[in-house]
């Protein structure tokens, strides 16, 4: 009987083996990167259905740390530009935002003119939104006083007590007086136990008027002294801290001026400290007191029924909470260019101390004096008063 059987060979050549042929069965492709093949997608580039690999390539990793940097820089713009609108302790929380403010606004103004239009687009307009952070640092203009106007020549200074030595208060009233000034605010007078009040009057002899804080507390106590005639006075001290305002209401003519001296709390920063975690609490823990004090300010200086001259240590650089939210309902007189500050030490470029006037109320002079008598600069302006 004979064997019908065929071999595999067999069977495989059985079949048209043409390419048109119908009923065509395709031989197994035995190669090893045969097995398991779909066949059917293009392997090219332009194939439907690719799945495309990440860019693992510099330029890949470089554009996704651009973006990074760009989401960033637009978020702390952003954060800038809202900081005299939240809560006080929100904004102390945004304190760090606020003292880097101009590297901040310096890579914004970069970033404006380089990469997609959506990008442009988005720094430009939280440039436009920080807007009063850079006229912060950008001086008034300064013009020679108009006759027809009343002129005041004010003198605003941090005494830091006078170094606690009778010898610098003498130098220091010598030098005042010979500046002529109208009116002087002093912010850290010394307590009466160390150099009496009575002895600062004697030293000022051609202010006639003068009126100090109603408590007298170990530290940073005020006074204000004037050769115009004060009409009341009036003030408040903040709970639990030796911090305080006080105002007081000059006649001039015939006009009534609201004069304020204002101290707010420190910082908290001094020359030997050492940065720990208990520095950096307690500069968090000041700065929202200080927030709250300004905002208690701002109360008053609404209410007042006069055109306001508000001189101040506030302890805060232009671009805080404190500057924005007084710089909202008055004039800064004081501003100046960057890195031109009033405290001496720390580089000598933080402007921590202010004097700033209502609408109506405009500059015809501002310098900064640096003396060796306190760790503040003295502030001396001369201000145009409209009829």
């Amino acid at each position: 009987m004979g064997d019908h059987s065929q071999s595999p060979s067999l069977r495989e050549t059985t079949a048209n083996p043409s390419p048109s042929g119908r009923g065509q069965v395709r031989a197994k492709d035995p190669s090893p990167s045969g097995r398991g093949q779909v066949r059917g997608k293009d392997p090219s580039p332009s194939g439907r259905g690719q799945v495309r690999a990440k860019d693992p390539s510099p330029s890949g990793r470089g554009q996704v740390r651009a973006k990074i940097l760009r989401s960033l820089i637009l978020l702390l713009t952003t954060l800038l530009a809202a900081l005299p609108y939240l809560p006080p302790t929100w904004a102390a929380c945004l304190l760090p935002v606020s003292l880097a403010a101009l590297p901040i606004l310096g890579i914004t103004f970069l970033l404006t003119s380089s990469g997609s239009k959506s990008w442009r687009w988005a720094h430009t307009i939280s440039l436009v939104l920080c807007l009063p952070v850079i006229l912060a640092y950008i001086p008034s203009c300064r013009h020679t006083p108009e006759p027809a106007q009343q002129t005041l020549n004010i003198l605003s200074w941090n005494a830091d007590n006078f170094l606690v030595k009778r010898d610098t208060m003498t130098k220091a009233a010598q030098f005042i007086r010979e500046r002529h000034p109208d009116l002087i605010c002093l912010q850290e007078r010394p307590h009466d136990n160390l150099i009496h009040w009575q002895d600062i009057q004697a030293a000022l002899p051609d202010h006639r008027y003068s009126a100090k804080n109603s408590r007298e507390d170990e530290v940073l106590n005020l006074a204000i002294l004037s050769r115009y005639p004060i009409l009341a006075t009036g003030g408040r001290q903040y709970k639990g801290t030796y911090n305080k305002y006080m105002w007081a209401d000059l006649l001039i003519g015939q006009d009534t001026l609201r004069i304020f001296n204002a101290h707010l709390q420190t910082t908290g920063i001094k020359k030997d400290n050492n940065v720990d975690q208990s520095l950096i609490n307690r500069i968090f823990r000041n700065a929202i007191i200080r927030n709250h004090q300004a905002d208690d300010l701002c109360l008053d200086l609404q209410n007042s029924p006069y055109p306001i001259i508000l001189c101040a240590d506030l302890n805060d650089t232009p671009s805080g909470y404190p500057a924005r939210r007084f710089r909202s309902l008055l004039d800064d007189i004081s501003c100046q260019w960057p890195l031109n500050g009033t405290f001496r030490h720390l580089g000598g470029f933080m402007k921590i101390d202010y004097i700033m006037a209502s609408q109506g109320i405009s500059v015809a002079d501002y310098q900064q004096i640096e003396t060796e008598w306190s760790d503040h600069k003295i502030q001396h302006t001369k201000l145009r008063i409209r009829k």
